[in-house]
Parts: C-alpha cells; sequence; structure tokens
C-alpha cells in the first residue's frame, strides 16, 4: 500500500466514522435502542460471517489460551 492509499483509506474510514454518528441519531428517533443494536449486530454478523469459513478451526491450545 502506497502512502496515498493509505491516506485515502484514512480519509474513507473519517468520513464513515463521522456519518454514523447523524445515521445513529436519526435511527434511534425512530427505534428503541434495543431494537437498534439487534438489527446493527445482525446486518454486521451476516456482513462477517462468509468470512469465518475461510479461517482454520481453532486447536485446543489456541481455545484454552483464549478463555484465560
Amino acid at each position: 500500500m502506497t502512502r496515498r492509499q493509505a491516506d485515502l483509506a484514512l480519509l474513507l474510514a473519517t468520513a464513515l466514522w463521522g456519518t454514523s454518528f447523524v445515521a445513529v441519531k436519526r435511527a434511534l428517533a425512530d427505534a428503541t435502542p434495543l431494537a437498534f443494536l439487534t438489527v446493527r449486530f445482525g446486518i454486521a454478523a451476516l456482513a462477517l460471517a462468509p468470512g469465518t469459513r475461510f479461517r482454520p478451526r481453532p486447536t485446543g491450545r489456541e481455545l484454552s489460551g483464549g478463555a484465560l
């Protein structure tokens, strides 16, 4: 990644982060916080689920280390 690409990625992340506050404020005007979070986490789970298919299963050692 070039420096220009990194700068553009940071600019995009900043723009998305900033506009999310407006979206959340508008969404909470029409829905309860619990309903909003349910939809938000549901969308995130659906968006991230395909990526879990390509990851190897954790070993027992990794699971026990993560539990601590």
